[in-house]
């Protein structure tokens, strides 16, 4: 057997060696220990925020992690979320530390509920969007997008009941995909239910690309902008 593939049969399987002790490791409890500990002081440091979960575990593609039966806690400035979830978790871009701050892919949230609480401005004149934008801006972390599934959130007087939905989050508009079991919002008896839509907020618009609504027994099929 020639010289050279019995140097490439060697690396190849010294490859297959580490790969699997590497998953092997990954795995561990120990490992599991390590990780759950600088998630909590991660969270705790950087993001002033109490987090509670009975296990984690790595994800490789997209590279990530996942909790899971997990309770967060973040309090700061006034601006106060609570949430329980099945699986709460996060995925990181492959140019995660490009600028100034950490780049989140995407944040998942799973079989859960979040309630969201935004202080009031003190300056009468400040945009809701406006608003939003300083909110996110606080985070030492960027966010791209926002999955969430079967779960239940509660932001600004506004409660949706959530199939799938998912937010991608960009400088000047957010993009809404999914489906919406229904909405109810504070001081109006009107409910919506189950709704498919596809639209874009800006900071005075909000554009529906595409909605279905079915209330009762009817179907409605639409499209428009709503103006502020």
């Amino acid at each position: 057997m020639p010289r050279h593939n019995t140097v490439l049969k060697f690396f190849a399987l010294l490859v297959v060696v580490l790969l699997g002790a590497s998953w092997a490791f990954l795995h561990s409890r120990s490992f599991g220990r390590l990780l759950s500990k600088a998630i909590t002081e991660v969270s705790s440091k950087q993001f002033n925020a109490k987090v509670r979960f009975s296990s984690v575990s790595v994800k490789f593609f997209p590279p990530g992690l996942a909790l899971e039966n997990v309770r967060v806690l973040y309090d700061k400035e006034g601006t106060r979320i609570e949430s329980q979830a099945g699986e709460l978790g996060v995925s990181f871009s492959y140019d995660v530390l490009r600028g100034k701050r950490t780049r989140i892919h995407e944040i998942f949230l799973h079989e859960g509920w979040a309630k969201i609480q935004i202080p009031k401005s003190e300056k009468s004149d400040v945009h809701p969007w406006d608003q939003i934008q300083d909110e996110l801006a606080k985070l030492p972390v960027e966010i791209e997008s926002i999955v969430v599934e079967d779960s239940r959130i509660e932001v600004m007087g506004v409660e949706v009941d959530i199939s799938n939905l998912k937010a991608l989050i960009e400088p000047k508009n957010i993009q809404f995909i999914g489906e919406v079991k229904d909405v109810t919002v504070a001081g109006i008896e009107q409910r919506l239910d189950l709704a498919s839509l596809e639209a874009t907020l800006k900071r005075d618009v909000l554009k529906f690309n595409k909605i279905t609504v079915l209330q009762k027994r009817s179907k409605i099929k639409a499209e428009g902008v709503i103006e502020n």
